[in-house]
C-alpha cells in the first residue's frame, strides 16, 4: 500500500503542477495588476516620429495606422510598414475617423477625400471653402461652406457623391459653430450663433432624411434656442441621443424622428476635455468661473444618456485627456495613463513623457501619442 502511494506521488505532483501552470497563464498572468496596487508596466514595442511641421494627426485601429499630413495621408502596419498612401495638399488638414471611414478636409480650402480602410473610396470638390465638417459611420461626410454672407451645407456619401444642398444666411440663421450627423446618416444637428436681444445666443436645427422629414421645409424637424451660450459641439451618444456641449451648459436631447429636450445641466466649472463612449459622456472638469452650490471643479464626471451623473471621480487634477470605446476609457495624465471599464478603475501605468491621445490596439497593446512621436506599448508580462 505504502509502495502505490509512494509510486502515485510524482503523479500528483505533476497534475498540482499542471494546474499552478494552467491558473498562472489564464488568469493570474493575464490580471496580475487586480493584485499588484493596479500598476502595470507597459514595454515599447516601437517608436516612429512625428514632424510637427508637416501637422501630422494619427488615427489608429486593430493593426492599421494612419498617420495624416499636409501633403497626403498614408497607411501604415504596427511595424511602421506603409500599405498605402494618398497624395494632396492642405494647408489645414482635418482627420475625421470612425470604425468604418475616414475623411481628410481641408479646412477654409474647397476640398476633401474619404476613406476606407482599403484606400481612397470618394473625393470631393466645393463652391466655397469649408469651415466645419463631420463624418457618419456609414461614410457620409457634412460640410458647412462660408460664402461672402451665406452658409452651404452639403452632404456627400462615401463615393463622393452629392446626397444634400441647403443654404442659410446670416441675418436670419446666424452663424455656424457645430455640426453633427447621426452614426447612420439619417439626421443631423447644426449648431449657430447669433446676437438677439443686446446677448450671444444659441439656436439649434434638428434635420432628419429619413421618410419622416419628408413633409418638413427642407427637413428641419425642430429647433431650441437658449442665451448667453456658445455651442460649438454637438456629439451623437448613439443614433437617437444627443448631447449639446456648451461653454456653460451641457442639453440632453432625444431624436428619434422629431427632438426632444431630455435634460439640462448648469455648468460652474471649466471643461477641459471630454469623450463619448458607451453611450455617455465622460467630462473632466477644471477650476470654478463662479460659485455654485452643484460645483463639480476638478473631477471626472459621466453623464448617461438622460443627463444624469452616473459616476463621479474626485481625483482628476493631471487629467489632460479622456478617450474611449464602449465600455472602456482611459484617462491621460501628465506622464501616466489610467485604464476604466464601467467606472471603474482597472489599471495605471507610467510613462516617459505625456500622453496627448491613445488608440487600443488589442487587450494588451496599445498606440500613444507623444507631441513628437507615437509608441506602440505592450504590458509587460510578470
Amino acid at each position: 500500500m505504502k509502495d502505490e502511494k509512494r509510486n502515485n506521488l510524482p503523479m500528483y505532483l505533476l497534475l498540482v503542477t499542471v494546474i499552478i501552470v494552467v491558473v498562472y497563464v489564464l488568469f493570474i498572468k493575464p490580471n496580475y495588476y487586480l493584485i499588484n496596487g493596479g500598476d502595470v508596466f507597459l514595454e515599447p514595442v516601437m517608436s516612429k516620429k512625428l514632424s510637427p511641421v508637416k501637422g501630422e494627426t494619427v488615427f489608429a485601429q486593430g493593426d492599421s495606422v494612419y498617420i495624416c499630413r499636409r501633403d497626403g495621408l498614408e497607411k501604415l502596419d504596427t511595424a511602421g510598414e506603409s500599405i498605402w498612401n494618398k497624395s494632396f495638399y492642405m494647408d489645414q488638414p482635418q482627420l475625421l475617423a470612425n470604425d468604418n471611414y475616414l475623411a481628410t478636409v481641408g479646412i477654409n480650402a474647397q476640398e476633401a477625400y474619404i476613406f476606407n480602410n482599403d484606400g481612397l473610396t470618394g473625393q470631393v470638390k466645393v463652391e466655397y471653402p469649408i469651415i466645419l465638417a463631420g463624418l457618419s459611420e456609414t461614410g457620409y461626410l457634412v460640410l458647412v461652406e462660408e460664402n461672402s454672407d451665406s452658409h452651404q451645407i452639403e452632404i456627400f456619401n462615401w463615393n463622393g457623391e452629392k446626397a444634400v444642398q441647403r443654404k442659410t444666411r446670416f441675418d436670419s440663421d446666424g452663424y455656424p459653430v457645430g455640426v453633427a450627423i447621426s452614426p447612420d446618416s439619417t439626421r443631423m444637428v447644426l449648431s449657430y450663433a447669433y446676437f438677439g436681444e443686446n446677448m450671444l445666443q444659441t439656436r439649434l436645427s434638428f434635420l432628419n432624411f429619413s421618410d419622416a422629414g419628408e413633409t418638413y421645409e427642407d427637413r428641419i424637424v425642430g429647433g431650441f434656442s437658449f442665451e448667453n451660450s456658445l455651442s460649438p459641439s454637438i456629439r451623437f451618444l448613439n443614433d437617437n441621443d444627443i448631447v449639446v456641449i456648451s461653454d456653460n451648459r451641457l442639453d440632453f436631447y432625444s431624436f428619434n424622428n422629431i427632438p426632444s429636450q431630455l435634460n439640462t445641466v448648469e455648468i460652474s466649472d471649466r471643461i477641459e476635455c471630454y469623450d463619448v463612449f458607451g453611450g455617455n459622456l465622460t467630462v473632466r472638469f477644471g477650476s470654478n468661473m463662479e460659485p455654485s452650490a452643484n460645483s463639480m471643479a476638478e473631477s471626472i464626471v459621466t453623464f448617461n444618456s438622460n443627463g444624469e451623473v452616473v459616476k463621479q471621480n474626485e481625483t482628476a487634477a493631471q487629467t489632460t485627456a479622456i478617450v474611449g470605446s464602449g465600455e472602456v476609457g482611459y484617462h491621460l495624465a501628465t506622464g501616466k495613463v489610467e485604464k476604466y471599464s464601467s467606472g471603474k478603475k482597472i489599471w495605471e501605468a507610467q510613462l516617459h513623457q505625456d500622453p496627448l491621445g491613445l488608440f487600443e490596439l488589442s487587450d494588451s497593446r496599445y498606440l500613444i501619442v507623444f507631441r513628437q512621436s507615437y509608441d506602440i506599448y505592450r504590458i509587460k508580462d510578470i
